[in-house]
Parts: structure tokens; C-alpha cells; sequence
């Protein structure tokens, strides 16, 4: 029974950026315990966070039990979450200093529904009150989140925690345990507060709430299906105490949270229920000032001196605060020293006193997983060339000038590629038919087109170290390697390869998409391929030299789909068509499949018999979900899910336009495919789509302004004018497949190719007079 004489408090903890959802989280809790003080921690800004409005008393970091220097250490060697989820125990400790019987901490992206008197009350009881992340297994069905993610993550969830006096020593143990050991390390047992507290059934008496009301989230949702009642929402059948949303986005409102944004077990357009609530949360946050507030920037992500930073530092300092990495010295305070500090990074004081590495150095190494592979000794005798790769790849460069930092970049020579009786191989580790095995097809053709013995080399990563595994030994001069993000992983681009054997790397896509594990892999490279303009272009900005510009043919035209029907595929018997086949990247998840759908809504009424079908198995769920939401209002845009190549071709032979704002990503034959079928196209310029088309043959969407996405209301005008002028359209398609036949075409990309196996012509110098 709850004593109506106890004194609890309520706190939760944000940045700057989370004022919105702090909030709506306040409105939430005293609309239900009006009795009840609630605190805001806020962790970076100046004194005017005080001035943030509806978020109850707000606390800066002052008011902690944290030395300076301790605190400094955090606001240095943790990121903005991890930072924040290491200050719950220490914002707990002050609570309870306040004298109150328990203290609560719940997650500023936390709804309330109901009172919470039970979690008090257990709390004072037990001494901790925590939630399990879920209640039952979860189905075997691949589905996002697994048992493995939380056994990573672990077994409770910290987005809510109460505790009372009795529980202080917890409190204690977990701030000692965050002052240095908060990180998100998932493969070393840490993420963030959440993996010491698995430890506190075994060190404390603990109440575990099992209610299917509290703690609703996306990690249990599955099993906590929600009904709404005349008096409120019931959670499996119990009142919805409180329902956490994490990764909720307001600005994606067709996705329950970004996390599961891959494949979830529970999505919104199967879940009225759930839809509702997140709407209705999504529209408190906009009130609350989220599209301004989300902008804030985070005032610890750079030194008082303005140098950045980065992940690699911020591990790499706390390296060497606990003696992972050992130095002639210890780092300065990095907030109260800015500048000594930043000295201190460049010392060269760590290894051999012959080669030894500075910090930034030491922390790009360990940052990277390739270089660690190719360099395991940096501080031994790998040092040395260790340091003259940093002095002279282009990516070490580019990062230490991420910092606010310049360096001297010392580009390689270019050898020149030569060709000999051993003949070329090109490597691929992606499955027949995919876009990337197409283009390593394409190369083979080309080459040997040329006159150089050819053969492809099929390849699976496979193994630990994420290396691509050849069947066979490989007996070549040269080696070509499809460079695309499938090829990359955190553990860099590995090939088994005997010595000797000169290796080319063929980038089919933006290098920017590719992290920095590639660099080795490139740098290490004789030359680098480009099939298009603006993959050279790119590669040359982040200080390669060695690069050479390639063709890749264009294949003939392939009409035939089978049995495939218009019907068959749920389209219109009739009416014009127009197809987009979206590839996201990272650099521009969704944004280009936004634009073509809003454009096409605007250029075309409701009803006229145009349709747009939009190929969505290449798109995450988030992309999928928007594109549900939106099909709810146009029954005329058409989502087909499936991406078989009979589909495919049968919907590039359908369709009366082919359209593709991407922005400059990945590098494909799709936009060859369809202007060898003579069907008109409407490209984002400057994309690698637009490879392959002419000016004359095609509507070129130009980026807006300082930005290099497609500027819809060109894309707007296009599409009117390719359904109002059909014959202008077909005037574009032809012109575009005679400049395809005639421009790449098997023939031209081998004469384009021929000049490189010519051997370099030498003179002898005359003898001395």
C-alpha cells in the first residue's frame, strides 16, 4: 500500500537538442502526479538552459557530486548518449541527497499514461526497481530486435529506474563503475549504463516490474499488443503505465523507431492502435518546438579550442586515462587545458623512441580496422611504415582536417599498368545478377575485348576478419577489384593474394559512401578505376592521383518477360507509367524516393490514368513505411515489392518513363537497361545514373543549390511535360539509345581501354662525348 506520507522525485537527463522531448515527458508525469517535483538534468549549454521552458526544475552538471576533473574526463571521452546515460546514477545520488525516500529516473522520450505509485512503492521496498527489456522469448523469425542484440545491450532496461535509500549503494557502485566505463562497446560487454546493471539481482535484493504495462517499447511491443478502452489503453490486457519511444522520430511518423527500421516485429501500418498514440506523441513534440530544439547543437563535441572531437580521440584518451595505452605522459584536463591538451595529442610519445606514433596517429590506427591488420605492430616494428602510409594516404588527411587540423599530403606516383602473358582476373564477392556482379561481368568483356586474357573470380567474405575468400589460387599480372559498400566492412578489404601480383581497384561507387577502412585497400592499389565522371571526380577531392577513367559497355536490349502480365503485377490495364527502381545509401537515406513520389503527386491529378510503380525491395522499412503512408492517399502510386529479374524486366518494358533522382551513390547498368529499350528517362544530374545519357536524350533534373539532391520542381515540370508530350518523349528515347549503341558500346569501351596496355616507350640516353 503507497504511504501517503513518502517523498519521491522524479528526474530524467537531456541535451540541449532533447528539449522537446523533456518536455512532453514533464507534461506527461504531473498531469498524473501533480504532488510530485520533477527535475531536468540538462548536460551541456550555458547558464540560459535554465531558461528552458515546461521541463520542471532544471539541474546543470554543477550541481553533481563530480569533481571538475572527473567530470571534464566524461564530457572528453564519452559521446553525447554515452555521456548522458553515465549521468543517471550521479543525477540518482543527488535526488536522494535531497533527503527524498526515492528517487526515479525515466528517459526523456518516456510518454505517462498512468500513475506510477507501484514503482515507488517497490522501489522503497526493495532498494531498485528496474524493467526487463521483455518478459518472454522472443520468435524465431530473423525480425528486429533478437535475443542477441539484448544480451549485447542487456537484460534491463535503463530508460526507467527507481531507487530509494536503501538502494544508494547501487547508485554508488554504478556511478564509480560510468565514471570510466560507460562506453558503447557491445563485443567488450559495455553498452553505455545498461551491462553493469545485469549485475544488481546478484549484489542486491531488486524488484523486477513484469507488468506489460510499464516500459512499452519497441524492443517488447510484439508481446504487448494495445487496445484502447472507454477509460484508457490497456497494454496485454493490464493499463499502459507508461510507453517509452525510443527512436521515435517525428519527422518519420510512418516508423515506430529508427532502430528497427531494417526489418521490425511490429510496424505502424499493421498496428492502428500503435499509430495512433505515436501521432498523437509526434504532434505534442512539433508543439513542444522539436523541429528547433532537434537542431541544437551539442556543446561538447569540440574542445574550447575548436578542434573536433572525434570518436577516435574521445576512445583513445579514455585509453590511456585507464592504462590501456601507455605514453611518456599523461593527457592535461582537455577543457580546463584546451591548448595544452591538443600539444599533448601531437607529442610523439607512444611506442619505440626510434618510430614513435602521436596521439592522433595512435588514434586513427586503433579506430581502424584495416590498418590494425595491415600494421599490428604500430608501435613496434611496424612503426615505421605505419607512419610514412599516414604521412601519404589521402584518408588520414581528410580526417585530421575533420579536427580543424592540416597535414601535408604526399601523394604516391602513378606506376602505369602493363600487360603480360599471365593475363588479369577480376574479383567479385557478389552473386550473379546482382548490380555489382553485372559490372565485374561487364569489365571481363571489356578486357578481353581489348586483348588481354580475362577470367572472373568468383569470391564469398566469409571468415572472422572479413575477408574475401577465393576457391582456388589466383595465377595473374593483375588483379581487379569491385570496390562497392557490399565489399567493405568494419574490418577493411582483404584479398588473399600471392605476392607479385599487381592490383587495380574498380570504385562503382561514390568513394564517399565507403568508410574509411577502404583507404588501405585504394592506397595500396596500382591505379583506381572509374566508370563515370563523378566517382573520379570524388576519388581526385580525397586525394588520390593514381585514378583512371574507364567505360563500361552498356548490354543490348532485353525485352522478353515471360508470362508477365500489366494484371499480373497489380497495375492498370492501361495509362501511362512511369518506374523508379530507388538505391539508398547512407548519405541519403529515403531523400531521393521522397522527392520522385512528391513530384509525381504534384505534376499528376488523382484519377488522370498515369500511375507510378516504385520498385521497393532495394528500400528500408523506413523508406517503405513513408511510401505506405503515402500510397494511402494515391492509390495511383504502386508499390511492388518483389525485385526478381523477370519482374524487373517486364516493368522496364511497361513502363512509358524510367525515373532516378538519386543522389551520386552507387554506380548501375539500370539506367543502360532501360534506354536500350528505347523508353525515356528522367535522371538526377550529375548522378551516376546519368552515366549513360545525353542531354539531348533525356530530362536532367539540376540539384538544388548548395545541395546535391534534385530540385523538385524541375523534376515536377519533367514529369508533366512527359505525360502531356508523349512524342517528345519518344524523340528523347531514340536519341538516347543511338548515343548508347554508339558511345558504349562493347567496341568503344575496349578502344577506350587499349591505350593502358600499351608498354611505355623508353629512350636510352646518348653516350658521354
Amino acid at each position: 500500500m503507497t504511504d501517503p506520507d513518502r517523498v519521491v522525485k522524479v528526474g530524467t537527463i537531456i541535451a540541449s537538442n532533447y528539449a522537446a522531448q523533456a518536455s512532453v515527458l514533464h507534461g506527461s508525469f504531473v498531469a498524473v502526479h501533480p504532488e510530485i517535483e520533477f527535475v531536468t538534468l540538462i548536460v551541456d549549454g550555458d547558464d540560459a538552459v535554465r531558461d528552458i521552458p515546461n521541463v520542471g526544475r532544471v539541474m546543470t552538471l554543477g550541481e553533481l557530486d563530480i569533481a571538475p576533473a572527473d567530470l571534464h574526463a566524461m564530457m572528453a571521452m564519452y559521446d553525447v548518449l554515452e555521456f548522458a546515460t553515465a549521468l543517471k546514477p550521479f543525477l540518482l545520488q543527488r535526488l536522494l541527497a535531497e533527503g527524498v525516500d526515492a528517487a526515479m529516473y525515466l528517459d526523456p522520450d518516456i510518454f505517462v499514461y498512468e500513475r506510477l505509485d507501484d514503482l515507488f512503492d517497490s522501489a522503497i521496498e526493495y532498494g531498485v526497481c528496474m524493467t526487463p527489456h521483455t518478459t518472454a522469448p522472443f520468435p524465431n523469425d530473423g525480425k528486429i530486435i533478437t535475443e542477441q542484440m539484448l544480451m549485447w545491450a542487456g537484460m534491463y532496461n535503463l530508460g526507467f529506474i527507481a531507487v530509494s535509500q536503501a538502494g544508494k549503494p547501487i547508485a554508488d557502485w554504478w556511478a564509480s563503475k560510468l565514471m570510466r566505463y560507460g562506453i558503447s562497446d557491445p563485443r567488450n560487454a559495455l553498452f553505455a549504463d545498461q551491462r553493469w546493471m545485469d549485475w544488481v539481482p546478484s549484489l542486491s535484493t531488486v524488484h523486477l516490474e513484469r507488468n506489460p504495462g510499464y516500459n512499452v517499447a519497441h524492443w517488447n511491443i510484439h508481446e504487448r499488443p494495445l487496445t484502447k478502452t472507454a477509460t484508457g489503453w490497456l497494454a496485454r490486457g493490464e493499463t499502459l503505465r507508461f510507453l517509452h519511444f525510443s527512436g521515435y522520430d517525428p519527422e518519420l511518423p510512418w516508423l515506430f523507431s529508427k532502430h528497427t527500421s531494417g526489418d521490425p516485429r511490429v510496424i505502424l501500418s499493421e498496428s492502428p492502435e500503435l499509430r495512433e498514440l505515436s501521432d498523437a506523441y509526434g504532434e505534442l513534440l512539433r508543439e513542444a518546438g522539436h523541429p528547433v530544439s532537434r537542431r541544437a547543437p551539442y556543446s561538447w563535441n569540440q574542445l574550447p579550442t575548436g578542434v573536433r572531437l572525434h570518436a577516435a580521440i574521445r576512445r583513445f584518451y579514455r585509453d590511456v586515462l585507464i592504462g590501456d595505452i601507455t605514453g611518456a605522459t599523461m593527457p592535461p584536463d582537455p577543457f580546463a587545458h584546451p591548448r595544452q591538451f591538443e600539444r599533448w595529442l601531437h607529442l610523439r610519445q607512444f611506442g619505440t623512441k626510434v618510430d614513435p606514433l602521436s596521439g592522433f596517429e595512435y588514434a586513427f590506427w586503433a579506430v581502424r580496422g584495416d590498418l590494425r591488420k595491415v600494421f599490428p605492430d604500430p608501435t613496434g616494428h611496424d612503426a615505421r611504415a605505419y607512419l610514412a602510409w599516414f604521412a601519404a594516404d589521402g584518408s588520414a588527411a581528410d580526417w585530421m582536417a575533420s579536427l580543424g587540423l592540416a597535414t601535408t599530403i604526399v601523394s604516391p606516383p602513378v606506376p602505369n599498368a602493363q600487360s603480360d602473358g599471365l593475363g588479369w582476373v577480376v574479383m567479385s564477392g557478389d552473386p550473379a545478377g546482382s548490380d555489382d556482379r553485372r559490372l565485374a561481368d561487364a569489365l571481363v568483356d571489356t578486357l578481353a575485348a581489348a586483348g588481354v586474357t580475362t577470367r572472373l573470380v568468383d569470391a564469398a567474405q566469409i571468415g572472422p576478419g572479413d575477408e574475401l575468400v577465393t576457391s582456388a589460387p589466383i595465377v595473374a599480372s593483375t588483379a581487379v577489384f569491385v570496390v562497392s559498400p557490399s565489399q567493405v566492412s568494419d574490418n577493411g578489404l582483404r584479398f588473399p593474394l600471392p605476392d607479385g601480383i599487381r592490383t587495380v581497384a574498380l570504385v562503382v561507387c561514390d568513394p564517399r559512401l565507403l568508410s574509411y577502412p577502404i583507404g588501405v585497400a585504394l592506397s595500396a592499389s596500382a591505379e583506381i578505376w572509374a566508370p563515370t565522371a563523378a566517382i573520379a571526380d570524388s576519388l581526385i577531392e580525397l586525394g588520390y592521383q593514381n585514378v583512371r577513367r574507364i567505360l563500361l559497355p552498356a548490354a543490348p536490349a532485353n525485352p522478353g518477360h515471360g508470362f508477365i502480365t500489366r494484371e499480373s503485377l497489380g497495375l492498370p490495364a492501361a495509362g501511362f507509367l512511369f518506374l523508379t527502381e530507388p538505391q539508398p545509401t547512407p548519405h541519403d537515406p529515403g531523400g531521393a524516393i521522397t522527392t520522385v513520389v512528391d513530384a509525381y503527386c504534384e505534376a499528376v491529378e488523382p484519377g488522370s490514368g498515369t500511375s507510378l510503380v516504385v520498385v521497393t525491395a532495394p528500400l528500408r522499412t523506413a523508406e517503405i513505411e513513408w511510401l505506405r503512408t503515402r500510397a494511402r492517399t494515391r492509390p495511383d502510386v504502386i508499390l511492388i515489392p518483389s525485385f526478381d529479374d523477370d519482374t524487373v524486366d517486364a516493368l522496364r518494358d511497361f513502363a512509358d518513363c524510367w525515373v532516378s533522382l538519386d543522389a551520386p551513390g552507387r554506380f548501375t547498368l539500370a539506367v543502360a537497361d532501360v534506354i536500350a529499350l528505347s523508353t525515356p528517362v528522367i535522371v538526377a544530374e550529375g548522378s551516376q545514373s546519368a552515366e549513360y545519357v545525353v542531354p539531348t536524350g533525356s530530362d536532367l533534373i539540376p540539384a538544388v543549390a548548395g545541395s546535391g539532391a534534385a530540385d523538385p520542381a524541375y523534376a515536377v515540370r519533367a514529369m508533366r511535360a512527359m505525360v502531356a508530350y508523349p512524342s517528345r518523349g519518344a524523340r528523347l528515347a531514340a536519341t538516347a539509345s543511338r548515343s548508347l549503341a554508339h558511345s558504349h558500346s562493347l567496341q568503344a569501351a575496349a578502344a577506350a581501354l587499349t591505350h593502358i596496355f600499351t608498354p611505355v616507350s623508353t629512350q636510352e640516353e646518348p653516350p658521354c662525348d
